[in-house]
């Protein structure tokens, strides 16, 4: 039997620098997984992706829609990814449809769970690609989705021996806007000092921002890099103009 390349899937994600999300899975439904079998079609799922090959004496002669669900094991992953004016109870689904170029362009929309599947039939996924196959498609496509992280205030708690003397929270990271640390006044049960990021910023794993704690007023370095913040600790609050905004939080003890 000779097997063609058919389609291929990549969901690739900001916050592991628009590599293949590791933790991420892409599931066929039922409905998909016949479909597949009926047009004796191989598929491949590895992290963040599925490759599909399909036997070259089987064509698809109709329209079709292939439904992947996108399940991720990481417990923040939806912390950390921004899905565009987000909707309680909907689950954001990519629109895509072929034949077109590489990279195909998706439309994004949200969609009522229970008007997609059957109440309880799935566990609800993180998100969903409906992949619409016109007939008579030649050449291998290629899909490719690529997910955004929100964007937070990065907040440092300075507690134990490097709250023993004021300090201050530089950014050496090569850009020309580099991020400025304000210090921020709270009353605290322990001793500590808080500061916070002058401006929102992408949450990204292994934090591409090198920010790195001095002593106040001096070249005297105590911690060469400073944690990522933890995007399970994120917290909305409201800025001074009323705006919504999105705290992320990290200790350094």
């Amino acid at each position: 039997m000779s097997y063609n390349p058919f389609i291929k899937i990549f969901v690739e994600h900001e916050y592991s620098d628009y590599q293949l999300c590791p933790t991420l899975r892409l599931q066929p439904t039922k409905k998909t997984a016949y479909w597949l079998n009926q047009h004796k079609c191989i598929a491949l799922y590895g992290p963040g992706s599925v490759k599909i090959s399909k036997h070259e004496d089987y064509n698809v002669e109709k329209l079709s829609v292939l439904d992947f669900l996108g399940f991720c094991s990481d417990p923040n992953f939806m912390n950390y990814t921004l899905f565009e004016n987000e909707q309680y109870e909907s689950v954001p689904v990519y629109h895509c449809i072929t034949p077109k170029s590489n990279n195909i362009k998706t439309d994004f929309l949200w969609e009522k769970w229970d008007s997609l599947f059957e109440v309880n039939q799935y566990v609800k996924p993180c998100f969903i690609i409906k992949l619409q196959i016109l007939p008579n498609v030649l050449g291998e496509q290629k899909i490719s989705i690529r997910l955004s992280s929100k964007k937070v205030y990065a907040k440092y708690y300075i507690m134990g021996e490097f709250a023993q003397s004021p300090t201050q929270i530089i950014d050496l990271s090569c850009s020309h806007n580099k991020i400025t640390f304000n210090e921020v006044q709270e009353d605290l049960p322990v001793k500590a000092q808080a500061f916070i990021s002058d401006r929102p910023i992408p949450l990204q794993k292994g934090c591409r921002s090198h920010f790195q704690l001095l002593e106040k007023d001096s070249s005297r370095v105590l911690l060469p890099k400073l944690p990522d913040v933890n995007p399970g600790s994120i917290i909305k609050t409201k800025a001074l103009d009323g705006s919504s905004i999105l705290i992320a939080e990290a200790l350094v003890l």
